[in-house]
């Protein structure tokens, strides 16, 4: 029917589980393979969580996550876009909130199929959207559009809440995104 997909979302599952790790790591790689098969050239996903760690701890141990997902990533030609959540929804747990933590961490992992994806729902919940665009650059391949109330990650239509689309679009256009 000539429908190209555009993105995939990874399984949700949280690599620095140590029990559940091999899981995470032998459905996420099949989930590469057939975002590979259907031509998908960018799947999101969420990097781990945890309480008690420090952002250099955080990114050592997300980094030795993903690398075994790089023989796949080359295999497939998928990029592996990483996600920004809010701490509405994550808490102490995640330091991929603003665009310069992610951008700071594709520079740490440097493999050249990690980029990003800026979810602008869980970006209200943060107030921040500009910025953020601004600071990945070329690095952002994707975006998750939908919108809240500022207060929490609901998913609702776009323009039922309190996105900003305008600071969202001058930001796509001025940081030169070229994606969907």
């Amino acid at each position: 029917l000539g429908i190209k997909y555009v993105q995939a979302h990874l399984p949700n599952c949280n690599p620095m589980d140590k029990e559940h790790f091999d899981e995470y790591v032998n459905c996420t790689i099949r989930a590469i393979e057939v975002c590979g098969m259907l031509g998908i050239e960018n799947a999101v996903i969420h990097t781990g969580w945890m309480d008690g760690v420090t952002k250099e701890e955080y990114f050592e141990i997300n980094y030795n996550a993903l690398k075994p997902l790089f023989p796949a990533m080359e295999k497939n030609n998928v990029n592996v876009l990483i996600e920004n959540s809010t701490k509405a929804n994550m808490g102490e747990k995640y330091f991929f909130l603003t665009g310069r933590e992610m951008k700071e961490f594709i520079e740490y992992v440097n493999h050249p199929l990690l980029h990003a994806c800026w979810d602008l729902g869980h970006a209200i919940v943060g107030g921040h959207q500009y910025e953020d665009i601004m600071s990945l650059g070329d690095d952002l391949r994707a975006i998750h559009v939908h919108d809240n109330n500022g207060k929490g990650d609901e998913h609702v239509a776009l323009f039922t809440g309190t996105v900003n689309i305008d600071e969202v679009i001058n930001a796509l256009i001025d940081s030169g995104y070229k994606g969907y």
